[in-house]
């Protein structure tokens, strides 16, 4: 009988080097069926979404995103789809996004006629550092330009054409007396306005949108023989949300004897039968028919100033009071022996945090210092009173030199636009150059707001005005309609 064999199989012990490496191959097999388990889910036509689509956000959250987002990258997007443009362009909308705005510097070009109604706008918004200073993305990306062309044929609306058409023949008949005309732009929630010297004694007001290229102009009808008017601005009512033109008056210039009172005359915007009224009078006895020197609209209030002139008027949009408010006892002694360096020189109105704002530059030791008006206590405080004001900062000036008369003066007029979001104070130097201070640390940051091309197209405007504006995405149509 044959013997049995018997097989020995050898028994194999992992080390731990082996256990390791099954472990990851077991991984591996298990990552392996996972992917390839939904790669059968894709392939049978249930895709796994991790990342929401922006067309399945609501109407809602899309406008409460966009409402938030800067006014550029809002009208670029209108041409993504038609249910876009119908959103972006819905009056609510633009009220909304209107109130999330922060003011922007607008810098205004013109060749400084005086006839000229053309305007090139440049809006710079942002609210860093890094959005305003090109040196950190080598870019302007979010400046917008604006070309507000003659305006010579349009007209105002709610006011019959064939009483103030804007034919030469027809502006040549108006006899308004406005002496001396202000050509300077006022911003006023989101609608920018100027007067301009059309013919003779007649005096245009040029109404514009730059964001939406709304614009319309407005010949006053022919006034009293002996009345003189100054037209100041644009400014809107927050109690009746109507907009309404400003120019002071008085009559009886010619009579020196009876001359009567300054008063302030408003022309409201979107109304039926839109005339000049008075709505209140200046009881100071003030000569107001000067050169305006600066113009400002701040939260429901007008403030002008006229040139050699260190006080500032206002008026009162919802209360109808006209004011005179000095500025802070700085070199006032020394400003009234040379008044118009004092105001070419040595002081400029601005917006910090929806207040009006000054800075006002030493021409003895070139130093700045910034103001704000303290609004809620200026009511009922009489001219020969100091207006509470409450001091921002005081910061070194590096642009400053010194002229022929051995007095230091400023390039530029450190005119405050707004606060950023760090803290930081974006101001005005000169032309499309502006200055970042930093009120902990006390440096300063001087940019260029416009790449070079445009600065060289810009060499052929000799006046330069920065207007603080808060772009609107609102139509005239209906900004006059509220």
């Amino acid at each position: 009988m044959a013997a049995k064999k018997t097989i020995m199989f050898p028994i194999v012990f992992p080390t731990t080097g082996d256990a390791e490496e099954q472990h990851q191959e077991n991984a591996a097999a298990a990552a392996a069926e996972e992917h390839q388990a939904a790669g059968e889910e894709e392939i049978a036509g249930k895709p796994k979404e991790i990342i929401t689509k922006i067309d399945s956000l609501s109407n809602n959250i899309l406008e409460e995103i966009l409402s938030r987002i800067h006014t550029k990258t809002v009208v670029g997007s209108k041409i993504l789809s038609k249910p876009w443009f119908s959103m972006v362009d819905h009056p609510v909308f633009a009220l909304t996004h209107f109130s999330r705005q922060p003011v922007s510097p607008l810098l205004v070009f013109t060749d400084k006629s005086v006839r000229n109604s053309t305007r090139i706008m440049h809006l710079i918004e942002g609210q860093t550092v890094s959005d305003l200073d090109p040196s950190f993305s080598k870019s302007y990306k979010l400046t917008s330009r604006f070309d507000v062309s003659n305006l010579a044929t349009l007209y105002f609306p709610g006011i019959n054409n064939d009483d103030v058409a804007t034919t030469s023949a027809t502006a040549a008949a108006v006899t308004s007396r406005f002496a001396p005309v202000n050509s300077i732009v006022v911003s006023c929630e989101g609608i920018v306005c100027w007067a301009l010297y059309h013919s003779h004694s007649s005096v245009r007001i040029f109404l514009s949108n730059p964001i939406t290229s709304d614009c319309f102009v407005l010949d006053p009808p022919p006034n009293e023989s002996d009345a003189v008017y100054v037209f100041i601005g644009l400014g809107f009512v927050p109690r009746t949300k109507k907009f309404e033109l400003l120019r002071m008056s008085r009559t009886g210039a010619k009579n020196s004897a009876k001359v009567a009172p300054w008063v302030s005359e408003v022309f409201t915007l979107g109304v039926p039968d839109p005339h000049w009224r008075q709505v209140g009078v200046a009881t100071l006895q003030l000569d107001l028919a000067r050169t305006v020197s600066e113009v400002i609209y701040v939260n429901g209030l007008l403030y002008w100033r006229y040139i050699g002139d260190s006080s500032i008027c206002s008026f009162d949009f919802n209360t109808r009071v006209f004011q005179y408010i000095r500025i802070p006892q700085m070199n006032l002694i020394l400003a009234d022996a040379i008044r118009d360096y004092f105001d070419s020189k040595t002081m400029s109105m601005g917006v910090l945090a929806n207040s009006l704002c000054v800075s006002l530059f030493s021409i003895e030791d070139g130093h700045v210092s910034l103001w704000v008006l303290e609004t809620n206590r200026i009511n009922g405080v009489d001219v020969d009173q100091l207006i509470p004001w409450s001091k921002v900062c005081d910061m070194d000036s590096h642009t400053t030199s010194m002229d022929y008369t051995r007095m230091i003066s400023c390039r530029g007029n450190y005119k405050p636009i707004k606060y950023l979001d760090s803290g930081e104070i974006l101001m005005h130097d000169w032309r499309e150059t502006f200055i970042i201070y930093e009120p902990i640390t006390g440096r300063e940051r001087v940019f260029r707001a416009l790449e070079q091309s445009s600065r060289d197209e810009m060499r052929t405007y000799l006046h330069v005005q920065v207007v603080p504006h808060v772009p609107c995405l609102l139509q005239f149509k209906d900004a006059f309609s509220m």
